[in-house]
């Protein structure tokens, strides 16, 4: 706030030349005026002079000799304690009200004939402790006994909350401000501002008194007007300093809730002003909720599209998307094209193309089974197709028979076989037992259209072994499939 100068700080530099053991002394030459009549300036807090001095004119930095002044008499004789003159014993009242109670290192330098342990020892022993306190008894108290110094330093030390002081700056290795902190002069002990919100807004109520002998009823809606203007500011002191902190604002100027592209920064501004009555986090996680919905719509568009011109792959899509981004740009030279020719050739060649090509072959729970089971598709394919054409030959199929076809992989084989199993496509086997065997709606086929069945699932069985790449398989497969083709032999002979 506006009132954090000590009165330090409001105590010209002449006064401190006139600090001195003996006691009172002239503020322009320094002489020692204790025992006799000088000029008190009304103005300057702890300004005397001389008579000679002021007989001249004499002024000072802060000192003019248009001052209004009084001429006063030395008061030395004791009025309350032994030690203590009445002229002391007015600094020391004067001081206090003017220096705030506590500071006796600075109410020592206006009384300046004591230490401040002496004036708050005085202090508390002749008004404090008084039995009729605040007021002192109507008799001279001996001299106060002194208590022993502390243990630690009781110095004053110089205050710098503002973590702009230079000193604090110089601490953290930096020579001037950067942080809207430093420069807004924060003070975090304080939790306030060198200069605060309608900064000046204290003198609405400095000088504001209530006398109900002398009060109206207008002057005292006048004055309760005041406090409650003032109020109002203090509120909004408040919630801007914790604005402040809770956007995290001191150290660094707010740089948005993350927008990735331009339409989403623009959303950020939009929305931003709410910030104002909402708190961070909620706003935060609203606006982050419609980023993505627009990144959801944006996808969604962009799946359209990709459909709509035949593509069925994410890396397809992307190459899709560099060409046409090429196109628009109006850079498609002809090396762009080859590179991108010659790109599109990798990928078709690539596993992950055929694997993303049978995978469309499969059901959903299908796909699931053939990454659990650590498998690709095409083997999931290979598998499948010879358990139904074995049974289709056998016209049974049973856990035995389709482990007896890969031993090794016992367990890949029983999960593919009850996968098959309870889609039904194993129904009327002659080695499974009716009661145990519960066919799923989804595969239910007429008894009629199954006699038929076998034939031409054979014959397109046949075909699609004829046609496959056995390149694009791994050694697993490899292993897998000359066990099978092992058994195969077995069973014909």
């Amino acid at each position: 706030m506006s009132f954090h100068k000590s009165t330090k700080k409001q105590k010209s530099d002449d006064i401190s030349k006139q600090q001195s053991s003996s006691g009172r002394t002239c503020a322009t030459c320094h002489r020692d005026i204790s025992s006799e009549i000088y000029i008190k300036c009304s103005k300057c807090i702890g300004y005397n002079q001389c008579l000679e001095c002021f007989s001249v004119g004499n002024e000072s930095q802060n000192h003019l000799r248009s001052h209004p002044f009084l001429i006063l008499e030395p008061m030395l004789q004791p009025v309350f304690r032994k030690g203590w003159s009445a002229e002391e014993e007015v600094l020391l009242l004067h001081a206090i009200q003017v220096c705030g109670f506590g500071n006796w290192h600075e109410i020592s330098d206006v009384v300046k004939t004591k230490t401040a342990l002496e004036c708050e020892t005085h202090y508390f022993g002749t008004f404090i402790s008084s039995p009729i306190a605040p007021l002192p008894v109507d008799e001279i108290l001996p001299e106060a006994v002194l208590p022993p110094p502390p243990d630690y330093d009781t110095a004053p030390t110089d205050s710098r909350p503002s973590i702009a002081h230079e000193k604090n700056l110089a601490e953290r290795n930096k020579k001037e401000r950067t942080t809207p902190a430093e420069f807004a002069g924060w003070m975090p002990r304080r939790n306030e501002f060198e200069v605060e919100y309608h900064n000046e807004a204290e003198q609405l109520i400095a000088n504001i008194a209530f006398f109900e002998s002398e009060e109206t009823a207008s002057t005292m809606e006048t004055k309760l007007q005041f406090l409650r203007v003032y109020n109002e500011i203090l509120e909004e002191r408040h919630l801007r300093t914790q604005f402040a902190i809770e956007w995290d604002l001191l150290d660094h100027d707010f740089k948005g809730f993350g927008g990735q592209s331009a339409a989403e920064r623009e959303v950020e501004d939009s929305l931003l002003p709410l910030a104002q009555v909402v708190p961070r986090e909620p706003l935060t996680n609203f606006v982050h909720s419609v980023q993505k919905e627009m990144r959801l719509k944006d996808t969604i568009e962009m799946l359209m599209k990709w459909r709509k011109n035949g593509i069925v792959t994410r890396d397809e899509g992307r190459m899709f998307d560099n060409l046409e981004k090429l196109m628009n740009d109006e850079k498609l030279a002809p090396a762009a094209v080859e590179k991108w020719n010659k790109d599109f050739m990798i990928y078709a060649e690539s596993p992950e193309f055929r694997a993303t090509l049978d995978r469309q072959l499969l059901s959903i729970a299908e796909n699931q089974l053939s990454r659990n089971l650590g498998i690709s598709p095409h083997m999931y394919l290979r598998l499948k197709d010879l358990l139904l054409r074995e049974f289709s030959i056998r016209k049974e199929m049973t856990r035995e028979i389709a482990v007896s076809f890969a031993p090794l992989h016992s367990k890949m084989m029983i999960e593919v076989y009850n996968h098959l199993k309870s889609l039904g496509l194993f129904y009327g086997s002659k080695s499974e037992d009716p009661d145990d065997f519960e066919p799923s709606n989804e595969s239910l086929i007429n008894e009629e259209e199954k006699k038929d069945e076998p034939k031409k699932y054979e014959e397109d069985v046949m075909e699609r072994e004829e046609e496959e790449h056995p390149d694009v398989q791994n050694e697993e497969e490899e292993d897998t499939a000359s066990e099978v083709g092992k058994s195969k032999s077995k069973s014909k002979r």
